[in-house]
């Protein structure tokens, strides 16, 4: 059997391990005691870290969409010009979200679009409308000379809205996280 500088575990700890553990127990407490303050203020700035990326996330995502609903109108509208086709229609019903209109086709169908009619702003009901409407697809339909300009007016209110508000709240969430919207990196030190 071999003697070792370290106890056995069933052994008790000579005087000299015994001195050292409780030192390397007191460094320990003191450092933990003097690095607590510190740790309560770097959890309250991650806070307000995270709050800004949420702010900031939801910031983008509104003028994400702004953008892509007005792209989306530019799309429809372009189909629509590549395979025109023109109709008087009926204002079968005007809600919040949409406005339901009746037209019918040369070939003589009566299509009802369930989604509704593009930009149809100031319609109301049982009012006749010009329409234009692709004739590969007529579900896809538009007010006549109503374009996808219309969107830009909302959507561009929309994201200055948006940023007008989210601009502020990120200056004090970032004031507030100490001015860095990204931590510190940590220096991870390596054993001499």
């Amino acid at each position: 059997m071999t003697s070792s500088s370290q106890p056995s575990p069933e052994s008790p700890p000579d005087s000299d391990t015994a001195a050292d553990t409780s030192a390397d127990a007191a460094a320990d407490t003191a450092s933990n005691a003097a690095a607590g303050p510190a740790s309560r203020t770097e959890r309250k700035q991650r806070r307000w870290r995270i709050g800004s990326w949420v702010v900031l996330g939801l910031a983008l995502l509104i003028t994400f969409e702004c953008f892509v609903i007005s792209a989306g109108a530019w799309v429809n509208d372009r189909e629509i010009a590549k395979n025109r086709g023109t109709a008087v229609a009926q204002v079968e019903q005007v809600t919040w979200d949409r406005t339901l209109i009746r037209y019918d086709t040369p070939d003589g169908e009566s299509h009802n679009p369930d989604l509704g009619v593009l930009y149809p702003d100031g319609l109301s009901q049982g009012q006749l409308v010009r329409v234009e409407y692709d004739i590969t697809e007529p579900d896809l339909v538009k007010v006549a000379g109503r374009t996808w300009v219309l969107t830009l007016l909302p959507t561009s209110t929309t994201a200055l809205f948006t940023w007008m508000v989210a601009g502020p709240l990120l200056w004090l969430l970032l004031r507030q996280a100490g001015g860095r919207i990204l931590p510190h990196r940590r220096r991870h030190r390596t054993a001499a």
